[in-house]
């Protein structure tokens, strides 16, 4: 006896899923930034989570002088607070996925917008992992 394999088709209800941002979960969020700020010259040391910075995701460095960066990705609905960054030496870079922030900052700290990133997504689709790509192009149909 032979059984046919009926095909489903799923459709995405494209007013929930109209936006990339939605469809990259924490951790490839966090990986697309982490790839950005090397694509800036940042080289990312990505085990640099210590005491100290545990707040943060990792440490990045500058090569051609030095400087030293600490970096805060969100999503969602959390909001990130400029103002609790200042206190730091280093430069800050934050990047939350639905551009919501609050406070005022300072000179220290560098809020990367939603447009640069997908900018950056989209220039690197071709090299990209496949889950990357895949979620572009169901957004994009």
């Amino acid at each position: 006896m032979e059984y046919a394999l009926e095909e489903q088709v799923y459709q995405i209800d494209k007013s929930a899923y109209s936006d990339i941002f939605m469809m990259l979960d924490d951790e490839e969020t966090k990986d697309l930034f982490f790839l950005y700020l090397q694509s800036q010259g940042w080289y990312v040391l990505p085990n640099s989570r210590k005491g100290d910075t545990m707040s943060f995701e990792y440490l990045a460095v500058n090569p051609s002088n030095g400087e030293k960066a600490l970096s805060q990705v969100k999503t969602g609905k959390v909001a990130l607070n400029r103002d609790a960054y200042v206190r730091y030496p280093h430069k800050i870079f934050l990047f939350q996925s639905n551009e919501r922030y609050t406070g005022s900052g300072a000179g220290n700290v560098v809020c990367v917008s939603r447009e640069e990133l997908l900018k950056f997504l989209n220039k690197s689709l071709t090299w990209l992992p496949k889950a990357f790509q895949r979620k572009v192009e169901l957004v994009n149909q």
